[in-house]
């Protein structure tokens, strides 16, 4: 076991701002290009996401829960392959074969009650 002024002094070394600092210099330009290509994506799908929950008379202290779940559908839908050559790879692949079983799964999430909800009522309407 390691001694307890052994763990903190490797935490202070682990956790020196100044290079953390000079790591995320080197890296916000790309960052930054990043960001700025998602955001307005992601800004689209969420418009989309509060005009549909209007018009389907969602309660407002509801739609963050559909917010979250269109937030991890969108995460789903990106593309996203590390090796060009792979195309079960990262999370597109886990999302294909998941698929099928979503179904199947016992509802989790407090989104996704919500969204099975909604799409029970607009299959009613």
């Amino acid at each position: 076991m390691m001694d307890p002024a052994q763990r903190i002094a490797n935490w202070n070394v682990k956790y020196n701002t100044g290079r953390i600092k000079a790591t995320l210099d080197d890296r916000r330009p790309v960052m930054l290009a990043s960001v700025t290509a998602v955001y307005p994506t992601i800004t689209a799908t969420e418009l989309q996401i509060r005009q549909v929950c209007g018009g389907a008379g969602v309660k407002t202290i509801q739609i963050p829960f559909y917010l979250n779940f269109g937030r991890e559908l969108w995460a789903l839908s990106r593309p996203y392959r590390p090796d060009p050559g792979a195309a079960e790879s990262g999370r597109e692949g886990r999302a294909l074969r998941l698929a099928p079983l979503l179904p199947l799964r016992p509802l989790c999430s407090a989104s996704e009650r919500y969204a099975r909800r909604a799409l029970g009522q607009a299959a009613r309407a």
